[in-house]
């Protein structure tokens, strides 16, 4: 093409369905400006020419397509390229920084399997290539980006459109981000972290605001109200808290707002009715199609390139839970969508009646909260709502009967609240709900209910007049408050003004909460009553002019006071040191204003010194590493709080300076930077420090020896650091050697309360010194090296302990419970994991504490006192957390656990021997309880029916491994929060509940295995679109796999494998998650070809189809490239291995054993350098072993038998592992972890959700003549090589033996020749050595007996001699069979000695050397004619069918090796395809065929044993391919004619080998006559028929 049309400007060619590569001859179109391939099938990498001369190129869409490789550098010459989209393909590698040499407006490369760290050069521009400020889209989602967010991004002034989605990005927001031309910014589903910048309050154009689904962290600034462009603002899925703030209430235009799923609480604001929502559709361009854009207006001949780009279409899904179902909005349809979400919150209050006002709003959720109160009849002008959801909160009244006029409403729940009264009228919208809206309010009555609101109660009517004299009474009483409230609120005020204006001041903020509850009350009523009561009309200026008097007072008070001018200076001097060279922090300190009012400022209200200084997360974290200026501080004399935490704090300038600031109390400096511990050393000369937080740091070492100095230090956190080394154990002596702190430091913090030192390396026993602090509260040495006993008495005195945490460390020994019981105070105790035995039933305990949390989980519990649990649980009624796990208790289930601890919510006796029932308690209410941990036991009886309705806040339910039997309850369906299902390893049965499917919509993890649950899978609707696990496997399920299953579009791994599913494989199973990394149909009865959609799961790491009923050519998928396993045996896969696969350079396991492959194997192999296990056993394989084999260093496993494969074995095996190196990672069980932190009171419980490995079905492989089954941990240890069943020839290579690490060789069925090296007695390992079948010469290595793992060994039948090695060590336990077959091999355990007895021959006779000239003649002549006949035998048969001829070559009696080279062509050709299917008539030929041998007189018992052996092999095979035959067929029906046609040639074939047989017979009694030592011939002749009919 670009011969043709070389002076080419603009050539369009998208969304059409042109496929191959792109031509390298477009390269030549030097003048072209716009290339457009989009939307194609365009494949193969991008050709390097085209850059070379297209220097011209502007504009370049290749989106849409399946290109692959790295993405493209670009030269010199395209520094004009100015629109590059390269999404929606299959490149991979890193994002070359070449790519920023041109002057890029529009950049997308999102949807691809690009990894690494996004580079630097992208946004800082102005130092390496020149600034270009025009870059305004930038799209790089749907990849495997991670690490920071670089600074450099900040450069870009004019981006407007910004897409991180989907991503491994980590790390917080970059606090630059005052980009105020940015309109879409997306950043959903990666891990970012720690707070919203403040810096976005800049980005005044934004419309879209998407942080969804990562780790945010603070409350919800209330600068996000100057965003007043904002249309969508999605924060759901985070860690944010605190309240909503009012200031959301400016944004006019938002029209989306989800909070979900976050930790806010507080009340719904009541201004939120003066936002949009949809009451005003805004027909702007934000959502549109901005169509073609001109990118060269001075081009000549006025053909300007073009941009035919929808910047909204590469907006990524909007996500809102509308009507139940997590819904997708994009383009235009966004400016007609709204939507609140506030869902799975603590919020409290009443709802707003103003939230009626939102009459175009579509939906609501409201639900999984706390709010209180009535349903506002206000919501009946919300006339386009659609979805309503109100569930699970605390509302009481009536439903109003007003909103039956919401003719839109598809979706209202109102379940699980206090509500009362009539259910509405069924009638419009509302005939169409059901039950389940409604359930939960034991009050409600009316259809669709069960229960009439029908009553025969008479209503009584209180009398009017008792009601005015109330409300008389009321406002009488209120008036004569407020008198004397008055005149007590002025005389305070008056007392305190001569005495302090400023506590005066204080003063007047506090508003006592009874009193101004009533004044409020107070105002309402006046406003009504007023005039109907007559009140005299003084009273109310009277009130009026106090709270004039009031709050004027303040204003005088507060208005006439600032801060320190040195202060002030110092402060702004410390943010030009923060913001250098061009930060943003702190926006608010500068002008004429009061310090004292700038954000993280606290002033003395008495003295208005600077007293706190709280700089968290201000630090723009893209300036690099901060060292703060000490020296600044010292204005600040009186600071006695310095909070740092959050930022990128590495250490100090001019450190010295921070220890005159004496006033100091608290530092903080957590979550920084911070790795040497000598730039901390001027902390120790603040004597009256209280409060020092380091913890989250990257310190190392030692802890500084002068940190002992801080006597009056009361909380001490250095937890999650790297500090190491010994704390000192006594209090004798000043030896410092004992650890990092001397005696004197450590243990003289007598007022310390608050010691965390956890996560660090710390080593030694506890010091007992310890015990000396008196007001110690929380003790924290988790997860170090601590080691030796804990000392009951370090304790004893240690009575105001509430904290005590020993977790994961190394103490050892025997603790007995009762040390602890009189520590009263104590709430929070662990000791799980190290190596104890915890004794809590010496001498009856009698606990005087009532704890919270109990972590003894792997601790040996009671080990000498029958394992039981502990019987002073049964005086605990505060529990929230119990972690009894790993403990083997004994025992009766303790359901008493639920009755007495209402507040229970972590319930962990996982791996336990407790048997018994679990019954729930019907009368106690247990919503707090959220993880329900009890797997591993021998808990049996049915799961409870209620439990869905008695646990309806469960998060975690884990029953696996026990003995449940029964049907699954429906009422599981009520857990709305469940996330984490599984029952599996019991004998449940039944069908998977609807109301589970359409239930437990929070669900991420569904593991149902190995059970007996049976029919359809999901014969209903599926509501589970948070679905990340799905096990199914080892049940009894059937049918057709369900389309709908792969609409679950977040499905990770998916496991339906060993049921008795059948059908095809859907073509929808493209469409499960793009991320899904497990998919195992394993063991069904699946058929036809596996869909090319499967293409589409391009993250897939473990496949398995085996045991299936599979056929046509394996999935050509090149975009494998995380494929890890790879399981495709026991189908009938034909065709080759496809070379596609020599992109998945991550394979570990290959294993396509028992199908019909053909072809070589490929020489590509070698590129998948991973590779631990290829399995290629009984195919069609032929052609060489490829030298490439040696590439895979890594390879364990090697089985390439039952296939057509000759030539030598590569002398280059020895440079493969099998064993010598062992690797410990890939097959290690690994799982999903839930860690509950300290925000809870909880220490960090993993819980394992599922293993990933036991996906990986067992490995077959022979080792010892048996198949054996590898699979989990004992694959990183197992090696071996089966190469048996071919036709591989010459010697073994003698490097063989330098693979001193292998555990199984076989090498037998070949036609090996030469001796067996002695090198390998090197095979130290070896436990298997089969050698037999070959032709093998020489004698046997004496030195294999030094062999001591050889449990298996053969090299029989082959043609070895001299004596066999000396019977010791392991070669004293093989028997004669190891050796059969070779007639030179003397010696035990074979009955031929090697020691001659025959006498010394005397000189012949005249007689005998006559007798001798004849048979001498007698050969001779017989030579001569053998010669003749066998060349022109060969010669004919050579020119007919070289295979023949090759046959005949192994014949060697030239008559009758004639005759059985006549019968083995008659068993090859005929008998063998016909025996497939035809059993019966093998057997009856055998018995035939045996009978006429056994006729023969004086016939060798050797030969008939070889023929004997001709028989079972034919029958081996005949069964082998009688089976592959009927798994081949469909349609056995359709061949009976050709069934027919066989047994006729079967008939012929029967007579023709009667009469072969006869013959034989015949010439075998000839020769045993006349040539007897000729049998010699026959018997090798017939070994060698044996070796190839077991090849074929």
């Amino acid at each position: 093409m670009g011969t043709f049309f070389p002076d080419l400007d603009e050539l369009r060619m998208s969304r059409n369905s042109f496929q191959g590569s792109i031509p390298p001859s477009i390269g030549d179109m030097r003048s072209l400006g716009t290339l457009d391939l989009s939307h194609n099938n365009l494949s193969g990498e991008v050709p390097d020419h085209l850059f070379d001369n297209c220097a011209s190129l502007q504009v370049l869409m290749l989106s849409n397509n399946s290109l692959q490789g790295k993405i493209f550098s670009i030269s010199s010459n395209l520094t004009g390229l100015m629109y590059l989209y390269l999404d929606n393909n299959h490149f991979m590698g890193k994002i070359p920084a070449s790519l920023f040499n041109a002057s890029l407006l529009g950049l997308d490369i999102g949807d691809n399997q690009i990894s690494g760290k996004i580079p630097s050069p992208l946004g800082y521009l102005s130092r390496l290539f020149g600034y270009i400020p025009s870059l305004s889209t930038l799209i790089l989602r749907g990849n495997h980006l991670d690490g920071m967010i670089p600074h450099e991004f900040c450069k870009l002034k004019e981006l407007r459109f910004l897409d991180l989605s989907d991503n491994h990005l980590s790390g917080p927001i970059p606090s630059c981000f005052n980009l105020t031309n940015l309109q879409h910014m997306h950043l959903e589903k990666n891990a970012f972290s720690g707070l919203i910048p403040k810096a976005l309050s800049g980005c005044l154009s934004i419309i879209s605001l998407n942080i969804r689904y990562n780790n945010m962290v603070g409350v919800i600034p209330v600068w996000i109200g100057g965003l007043s462009k904002l249309r969508l603002l999605l924060l759901r899925g985070n860690n944010l808290h605190g309240r909503i703030p009012i200031e959301l209430c400016q944004l006019k235009n938002l029209s989306s707002l989800d909070l979900s799923y976050n930790n806010l609480f507080g009340s719904l604001p009541s201004c939120i009715n003066n936002l949009t929502f949809g009451r005003s559709t805004i027909l702007d361009n934000a959502f549109l199609v901005r169509g073609k854009e001109a990118v060269d207006e001075g081009h000549p001949d006025g053909l300007y390139p073009y941009v035919d780009y929808e910047v909204t279409d590469e907006l990524t899904r909007v996500e809102f839970i509308t009507k139940h179902i997590l819904n997708s909005y994009n383009g235009g349809l966004l400016k007609f969508m709204s939507g609140i979400d506030f869902s799975c919150n603590q919020l409290a209050g009443e709802i707003p009646l103003e939230l009626g006002q939102l009459s175009g709003l579509h939906s609501l959720n409201l639900s999984y909260n706390q709010l209180s109160g009535p349903i506002p009849t206000t919501f009946n002008n919300l006339s386009q709502i659609e979805s309503l959801d109100l569930s699970f909160n605390r509302l009481n009244g009536t439903i109003p009967s007003e909103l039956i006029e919401l003719y839109y409403l598809a979706v209202f729940s109102v379940a699980h609240n206090n509500l009362s009264g009539s259910t509405p009228d069924m009638k419009f919208q509302f005939a169409t709900f059901n039950e389940s809206s409604y359930v939960g309010n034991p009050l409600l009555c009316g259809l669709p209910l069960n229960k009439s609101c029908i009553s025969t109660t008479p209503t009584i009517r209180a009398p009017k007049e008792d009601e005015d004299d109330d409300d008389n009474g009321l406002v009488y009483f209120y008036a004569s408050f407020i008198g004397s409230y008055s005149v007590f609120l002025l005389g305070t005020i008056a007392v305190l003004y001569f005495t302090s204006q400023r506590r005066a001041v204080c003063f007047l903020y506090i508003v006592d909460s009874w009193c101004a509850f009533r004044l409020y009350k107070l105002y309402r009523l006046f406003s009504w009553k007023l005039s109907d009561l007559n009140i005299i009309s003084m009273e109310c200026p009277q009130v009026l002019c106090f709270w004039v008097l009031v709050f004027g007072f303040q204003l005088l008070l507060c208005g006439g006071f600032g801060c320190f001018e040195k202060e002030k200076s110092a402060l702004l001097e410390l943010k030009l040191s923060i913001n250098h060279p061009n930060g943003t922090s702190f926006p608010s300190w500068g002008g004429g204003t009061d310090c004292c009012t700038w954000d993280g400022v606290t002033c003395n209200s008495r003295t208005a010194r600077v007293i706190e200084l709280d700089l968290s997360g201000s630090m723009d974290t893209d300036l690099g590493d901060w060292y703060l200026n000490a020296s600044l501080l010292l204005p600040l004399e009186k600071l006695q709080s310095l909070v740092l935490n959050f930022n990128s704090l590495t250490g100090f300038i001019d450190g010295e300076a921070i220890e005159t600031l004496t006033s100091l109390r608290t530092i903080d400096f957590a979550w920084n930077g911070f790795n040497d511990p000598q730039s901390i050393q001027g902390f120790c000369k603040l004597k009256g420090l209280q409060r020092l937080d380091l913890s989250y740091n990257y310190f190392k070492g030692p802890i500084p020896l002068c940190l002992g100095n801080l006597k009056s230090l009361q909380l001490l956190n250095l937890s999650n650091n790297g500090f190491s080394g010994m704390l000192p154990t006594s209090t004798n002596g000043n030896d410092e050697s004992q650890g990092p702190l001397p005696i004197k430091g450590l243990c003289k913090f007598k007022d310390i309360k608050w010691l965390d030192l956890s996560f660090n390396h710390f080593e030694g026993s506890i010091p007992s010194c310890l015990g000396n602090f008196s007001n110690l509260q929380l003790l924290d040495l988790s997860n170090n090296g601590f080691s030796g006993k804990i000392p009951a008495s370090t304790f004893s005195n240690v009575t105001s302990l509430s904290y005590l945490s020993l977790a994961k460390n190394n103490f050892s020994g025997i603790v007995e419970f009762r040390s602890f019981a009189h520590l009263s105070k104590l709430k929070e105790f662990v000791l799980s994991y190290n190596d104890l035995e915890v004794e809590t039933e010496y001498l009856m305990l009698n606990s005087t504490f009532q704890l919270t949390v109990l972590g003894l989980s792997n601790c040996k519990l009671n080990k000498d006192t029958g394992s039981s649990i502990p019987n002073f649980l049964y005086n605990q009624r505060e529990l929230m957390v119990v972690d009894l796990s790993h403990n083997h208790l004994l025992g009766n289930f303790p359901n008493w656990l639920f009755e007495k601890n209402q507040k229970l919510e972590v319930l962990n006796l996982m791996n336990n021997s407790l048997w018994g029932t679990i019954l729930l308690p019907l009368h106690c209410n247990h919503t707090s309880l959220l993880f329900l941990e009890v797997s591993n036991n021998h808990i049996s009886g049915q799961i409870p029916s209620h439990i869905g309705s008695l646990l309806p806040k469960l998060r975690l339910l884990n029953m696996s491994r026990n003995s449940f039997h029964g049907s699954i309850p429906p009422s599981i369906g009520n857990m709305r929060v469940l996330a984490t299902l599984d029952l599996s390893y019991n004998t449940l049965s039944g069908e998977i509940p609807e109301d589970l499917a359409a239930g437990c919509v929070s669900l991420s993890t569904l593991k149902l295995s190995n059970n007996s649950f049976h029919g359809k899978i999901f014969s209903t609707y599926l509501n589970m679109s948070n679905l990340y696990f799905l096990y199914l496997d080892n049940n009894h399920f059937v049918g057709t796999i369900p389309p709908s299953l792969f609409n679950v579009s977040m499905l990770w791994r998916l496991d339906i494998g060993d049921n008795h599913l059948s059908g095809r494989i859907p073509r929808q199973i493209g469409g499960i998650s793009r991320f899904s990394t497990v998919l195992i149909l394993r063991g069904n009865h699946l058929n036809g070809l596996v869909p090319s959609e499967i293409c589409k799961l391009r993250y897939l790491q473990f496949l398995d189809l085996s045991d299936n009923c599979l056929s046509g050519p394996i999935p050509s998928c090149s975009n494998f490239t995380e494929l890890k396993f790879m399981h495709l045996e026991n189908n009938s896969f034909s065709g080759f291995i496809p070379r596609a696969l020599s992109s998945s350079s991550s394979m570990i396991s290959l294993n396509i054993r028992h199908n019909y492959i053909d072809g070589v194997i490929p020489v590509w192999i070698g590129r998948l350098s991973r590779l631990r296990i290829l399995l290629l056993k009984g195919n069609n394989l032929h052609g060489h072993i490829p030298n490439e084999l040696c590439q895979l260093k890594n390879l364990c496993l090697l089985d390439l038998s039952y296939n057509n494969l000759f030539g030598s074995l590569p002398t280059c095996l020895n440079n493969l592992t099998f064993g010598r190196s062992i690797f410990l990672d890939e097959f290690s069980s690994g799982g999903t972890y839930l860690y509950l932190t300290r925000s809870l009171n909880v220490y960090a419980l993993d819980i394992i959700i599922s293993e990933a490995t036991n996906g990986l079905r067992a490995v077959g492989f022979i080792t010892k003549r048996m198949e054996n089954y590898y699979k989990g941990g004992i694959l990183n240890y197992m090696s071996g090589i089966d190469v048996s069943c071919n036709q591989l020839t010459g010697e073994i290579p003698r490097e063989m033996g330098q693979l001193s690490g292998l555990h199984s060789m076989n090498l037998s069925y070949n036609q090996f020749a030469g001796p067996i090296p002695a090198t390998f007695k090197n095979l130290s390992q070896i436990e298997s050595l089969d050698l037999s079948h070959n032709k093998l010469n020489g004698t046997i290595p004496p030195e294999l007996v030094d062999l001591n793992y050889l449990a298996v060994f053969s090299v029989a039948h082959n043609n070895l001699s001299g004596r066999i090695p000396d019977m010791k060590s392991q070669f004293s336990t093989f028997t004669e069979c190891s050796y059969e077959g070779n007639p030179l091999l003397c010696g035990p355990p074979l009955s031929r000695s090697c020691i001659s007895t025959a006498p010394i021959s005397e000189a012949p006779e005249e007689d005998e050397i006559e007798d001798d000239d004849d048979i001498v003649s007698f050969y001779c002549s017989f030579a001569g004619s053998y010669l003749v006949f066998l060349m022109g035998t060969i010669g004919v048969l050579y020119f007919i069918s070289q295979r023949r001829a090759i046959c005949f070559l192994y014949v060697v009696d030239s008559w009758c090796a004639f005759h059985l080279y006549k019968l083995y062509g008659l068993f090859s050709c005929n008998l063998i395809p016909w025996a497939r299917g035809h059993e019966a008539s093998v057997s009856s030929l055998q018995t035939i065929f045996l009978g006429a041998l056994e006729r023969v007189k004086e016939v060798d018992w050797h030969q008939l044993d070889a023929i004997q052996k001709i028989s079972g092999a034919i029958n081996r095979r005949s069964l082998q391919q009688s089976k592959a035959h009927i798994t081949e067929g469909e349609d056995e029906e359709d061949n009976d004619e050709a069934a027919e046609g066989e047994q006729d040639s079967v008939s012929d074939c029967l007579t023709r080998l009667k009469n072969e047989v006869h013959a034989l017979s015949d010439n075998i009694n000839y020769l045993n006559a006349n040539i007897t030592a000729r049998f010699t011939f026959v018997d090798e002749s017939l070994a060698a028929i044996l070796a190839h009919l077991g090849h074929q």
